[in-house]
């Protein structure tokens, strides 16, 4: 009996397949990948290396991984450890995917669906998580400094996300000057301050790295 309950945050794992619910009433669930989704499982493998090939030939061989609307879930091993700087993930689905430890420089995961997600260790400089679900994603220990392109200085951005229980302990970042923005940055949308939202992280400055405290 689910009478007066909210399941529209539901995330997979939740057998409902004996359950009389009315479709409307899980709407914004979260379910298992279904059969499209493993049925691509190979083209994005296959788009993954040609992307590390890219990474690693410095662009001589391979391009860069687009997989835009993928549900990533069906990884085997989620993106732990690749190297995938410059992938686009807009609108993709990773809840509670492991993309620790990977290189993500400059990649782009707008709009994308990635509660519960750990970032930890990664390398995502000049990364942009514009519009996206970040519930309990943990960025703990990653690299979220700004990088220098060709036009100009790029900050990791958090503009528009959702972030509740957002984890940065020891995740390095940019305080910013008068001519370079801080990095990361949350946008004026935020109800928390960038302080706040950052509490555990290390702020690199003039004498090294300061730990930023509320």
């Amino acid at each position: 009996m689910f009478t007066g309950s909210n399941i529209a945050t539901a995330h997979t794992r939740v057998d409902l397949s004996r359950c009389a619910i009315d479709p409307a009433y899980l709407t914004g669930s979260v379910r298992d990948p279904d059969e499209a989704a493993h049925s691509r499982l190979e083209d994005i493998q296959r788009r993954i290396a040609l992307a590390e090939e890219w990474v690693i030939s410095r662009g001589a061989k391979g391009r860069t991984a687009v997989l835009d609307d993928e549900d990533l879930r069906v990884l085997p091993k989620g993106l732990t450890g690749r190297s995938l700087a410059g992938a686009s993930f807009r609108r993709i689905c990773g809840v509670g995917m492991d993309f620790s430890g990977a290189v993500l420089v400059g990649a782009v995961f707008n709009e994308s669906d990635l509660r519960d997600a750990d970032f930890s260790r990664s390398d995502l400089r000049g990364a942009s998580f514009q519009d996206c679900r970040l519930d309990h994603a943990r960025f703990d220990l990653s690299d979220l400094r700004s990088i220098e392109t060709a036009k100009g200085r790029c900050a990791v951005s958090f503009f528009g996300s959702k972030l509740v229980q957002t984890r940065f302990d020891g995740a390095k970042v940019d305080m910013g000057s008068d001519h370079t923005p801080p990095s990361p940055t949350f946008g004026d949308s935020m109800a928390r301050s960038r302080q706040e939202r950052l509490q555990g992280a290390k702020e690199e400055c003039p004498d090294g790295y300061r730990t930023i405290h509320p």
